[in-house]
């Protein structure tokens, strides 16, 4: 068996989920799987695409807001509960090199290009191009803006053929914001944290933090006010430590 194919049981353990309820989803397909007779078995792939969506998606769904939420989102309790609770620190996977303060462009494309080559500055990145074409493959398969102005693109493939040596993280504010695709389609986005990690706990793990620290903090907005990259990292860096000194302003 392929080591990326997995049984139920492997599958269990990758998701943390019950065998029971997976079982359930998989015969109600609600869950990527592939079926041999009675047997269903699973790409590690699939598996965490899903998970990814997953968690963009309850970042993205319509809710009544709780507090510390924008109207129209999910307040952060309720769309990341079933998200990875042990995150890790987003300003250890970030630095200063990795961060565009006045990015140009004007179309989701353009946008993925420029994100790419902000990459290239972690000497981590084995082919740009490659890491192009998942980024907007993963963009094709749903958009990864969450509301509040900002997106979280991520490669669609990662496991089977990782582009990168090691994780990390990128930030670009655009100059001007664009249409990038968010659900409600109303929203212009000029926030973007690119999230490349090798270790699918680690990447579910970062787009959870990314997410709670937007819809929680005052992030997005102090990162709009940075006058450069600099003040940009230690935005980030300050509020990942302490969140709870910056609540996000009503």
């Amino acid at each position: 068996m392929s080591p990326h194919r997995l049984t139920i049981e492997q599958a269990s353990d990758f998701l943390s989920m019950d065998v029971n309820e997976l079982h359930s989803k998989a015969v109600q397909g609600e869950i990527p799987c592939h079926q041999q007779g009675k047997r269903f078995f699973f790409d590690q792939e699939e598996l965490d695409l899903w998970r990814s969506k997953e968690i963009i998606g309850k970042l993205n769904t319509k809710k009544k807001p709780g507090k510390g939420a924008s109207k129209g989102r999910a307040s952060a309790p309720s769309a990341l509960q079933d998200a990875p609770m042990d995150y890790p620190q987003l300003h250890e996977l970030c630095a200063t090199h990795l961060i565009e303060a006045e990015m140009q462009a004007k179309c989701i494309p353009a946008v993925l290009k420029e994100l790419v080559k902000l990459a290239e500055n972690s000497d981590s990145l084995y082919l740009p191009k490659d890491l192009f074409e998942e980024l907007l493959a993963r963009e094709q398969e749903s958009s990864t803006a969450i509301g509040f102005g900002v997106a979280i693109p991520h490669p669609k493939r990662r496991i089977q053929q990782p582009n990168f040596e090691d994780s990390f993280v990128c930030v670009a504010r655009l100059e001007a914001p664009i249409f990038f695709g968010s659900e409600t389609g109303d929203q212009k986005t000029d926030i973007f944290f690119l999230v490349c990690c090798l270790d699918s706990n680690l990447h579910l793990a970062t787009l959870a933090r990314i997410g709670q620290l937007i819809a929680t903090t005052s992030l997005a907005e102090d990162l709009r006010q940075a006058e450069n990259a600099s003040e940009m990292y230690r935005i980030i860096t300050e509020i990942d430590l302490a969140p709870e000194e910056y609540p996000m302003q009503s």
